[in-house]
């Protein structure tokens, strides 16, 4: 029986051949890919959580504005004043948070 293992494995080995250089270049690329991709992952998360983290400390202000009794007499005065300046801080917060500096936007490149 070790007579046919040994004629076996001889027999049906694979021929002995060069490594295929473009395999290897290809697979050392999605690696490299992988790895920035990753990394962009993470970057996109914490410029996620920072953002929410900012329009929550928002929300807060607004809640805490709306709430005084300044805001309530200029409700009842006039809700349109009120309305056009809450949309007008909501412009100015979405314009400040997609502003981001150049050095940012491509994290891939």
């Amino acid at each position: 029986m070790p007579d046919l293992d040994a004629f076996l494995a001889t027999a049906l080995a694979p021929e002995d051949r060069e490594p295929d250089r473009l395999f290897v270049a290809r697979m050392q690329a999605q690696v490299r890919l992988d790895a920035r991709l990753t990394q962009a992952r993470r970057a996109m998360a914490r410029r996620l959580g920072l953002q929410l983290l900012g329009i929550a400390a928002v929300a807060a202000a607004v809640l805490i504005v709306a709430a005084s009794p300044a805001a309530g007499r200029l409700i009842a005065y006039s809700p349109e004043i009120f309305v056009l300046s809450l949309l007008a801080a909501f412009g100015f917060v979405v314009a400040m948070f997609s502003a981001a500096p150049q050095s940012r936007r491509g994290a891939l490149g």
